[in-house]
């Protein structure tokens, strides 16, 4: 023990004040000496460990020999373990007994196994080194775990960036389809004045002439109407109408193999001269007179009336046609609430004239009140009239089996003119119908439907 003692000398003292386990004060010894020590066994049993100004390696020899220890140094290495039991042999007692019995041997104590040598320090080093390797081992494989979660991320983030791109490709073309096919249906609704002729195998919406005539050629189709003012409708041969075929001041030419679906409808202004039994015409000093014996007593005059039907005719039409919306608002609201249309087109005239006499007062809001009786008013009772006019040709139970938009309108307005020639009725129901019409204009703003509302079409009503 004398290499021990010349270290201990050599060290730097230390002091330990510990109360827990053998093995925990055995290390709170190498800690404060700096020593490299292995502590093999359980060493768990309790003790109360007091030293002060002592080496490091005085301190743990005296902890060894007070608790049994066997501490061994193996190069910078200190080994501590539990101390071998050395095998010890029990002298029997004396038995005093008489002298003819012998003496029985002493039992022996079996010698405890020898414990397993201490591990090298080559050996303690190679385990160091596999344990390295195992850790550098563990975080290389995290490492590429991590790489491969990078890779994984940023794969499903161009993923979701292509379907982003895809999704608002796939909405600009639909977009784009959308509006194509609003342009493609405002181009199939052939409106001109003058001639209008629907090429040969083309399909068209419908067809409108102001001032000409229709010629819808062979192979042609029109889905909805052809109306022309003031020329003729002809079909072709394997031509087709779905709709109706309106001739004002014309007529409706068929031709073979050729389909019009709809009622076919002409006002021949070349025959007019007969049917009107107009005064024949003389001339007398410069001037042109009537026979006497020509005029007729009647003020009714057919001519009179075929022209005021053919402009409302014509004025509903286009009012149909670039307005259907809001004369369907129009004629939903004349179909449900008759009379409080009329008692509001009533206060609204009573209402009107007084206000423009205050506005004429003024002088600058002249213009304002010619413009209200001048433009405004006019086309809001031309508005209600037509609405009118519908609905009443839909109520007529005149065509159940096909009552088109044309047919209903020809037929409510064919009722309206005839009624207002009618003496004292006339006047009174012209009245009447103004009144209605301009409070349903007045009620819906013009026939501006309600938001959140449909509104029934009155084409699509079935027949009763």
């Amino acid at each position: 023990m004398m290499w021990l003692v010349a270290v201990a000398l050599a060290a730097n003292p230390v002091s330990v004040q510990h109360q827990g386990s053998l093995k925990d004060a055995l290390k709170v010894i190498a800690e404060k000496g700096g020593l490299n020590l292995v502590v093999a066994g359980d060493l768990a049993e309790p003790v109360d460990v007091h030293l002060t100004d002592l080496s490091a390696e005085e301190a743990l020899d005296s902890v060894a020999k007070v608790y049994a220890l066997d501490v061994q140094k193996q190069g910078k290495l200190w080994v501590v373990r539990r101390a071998a039991v050395p095998a010890a042999v029990v002298a029997p007692a004396a038995v005093v007994a008489p002298a003819a019995a012998p003496a029985l041997a002493a039992p022996t104590v079996a010698p405890m196994p020898s414990p397993s040598p201490a591990p090298t320090e080559d050996a303690l080093e190679a385990q160091l080194e596999a344990a390295k390797a195992r850790a550098e081992a563990a975080k290389e494989q995290a490492e590429a775990a991590k790489e491969q979660a990078e890779e994984i991320k940023e794969h499903a983030k161009e993923l979701a960036e292509a379907a982003r791109d895809e999704a608002k490709a796939l909405k600009s073309a639909a977009k784009a389809a959308k509006d194509a096919a609003r342009e493609l249906q405002h181009a199939q609704d052939v409106v001109a004045t003058g001639p209008v002729t629907v090429p040969a195998g083309q399909t068209v919406d419908s067809a409108v002439s102001y001032g000409g005539s229709i010629t819808v050629a062979e192979g042609a189709h029109v889905r909805e109407d052809a109306v022309a003012f003031g020329g003729d409708v002809i079909v072709e041969k394997d031509a087709k109408i779905d709709g109706d075929a309106v001739a004002m001041g014309g007529k409706v030419v068929v031709k073979d193999g050729a389909q019009v679906h709809g009622q076919r409808v002409a006002f021949d202004g070349r025959g007019l001269g007969s049917v009107m039994n107009l005064p024949k015409l003389a001339v007398s000093d410069n001037r042109v007179v009537a026979h006497p014996d020509d005029i007729p007593g009647s003020g009714f005059s057919f001519a009179g009336l075929l022209l005021k039907f053919a402009v409302l005719f014509g004025l509903g039409f286009l009012l149909m046609l670039f307005a259907p919306q809001r004369m369907k608002t129009l004629e939903g609201a004349l179909r449900h609430d008759l009379g409080k249309n009329a008692v509001a087109g009533l206060v609204g005239f009573i209402a009107a004239v007084p206000l423009s006499v205050v506005l004429c007062i003024t002088l600058v809001m002249i213009p304002a009140v010619l413009v209200l009786w001048g433009m405004v008013v006019p086309v809001a009772l031309l508005m209600g009239s037509v609405a009118l006019a519908n609905v009443l040709g839909l109520a007529l139970p005149v065509a159940r089996g096909r009552k088109t938009q044309a047919v209903a309108l020809a037929l409510g307005l064919g009722v309206l003119v005839l009624l207002s020639e009618v003496p004292v009725v006339g006047p009174l129901s012209t009245v009447f119908v103004f009144m209605v019409s301009a409070g349903a204009i007045i009620r819906t703003r013009f026939g501006m439907p309600r938001r959140g509302l449909p509104v029934p079409d009155p084409s699509f009503a079935v027949p009763a």
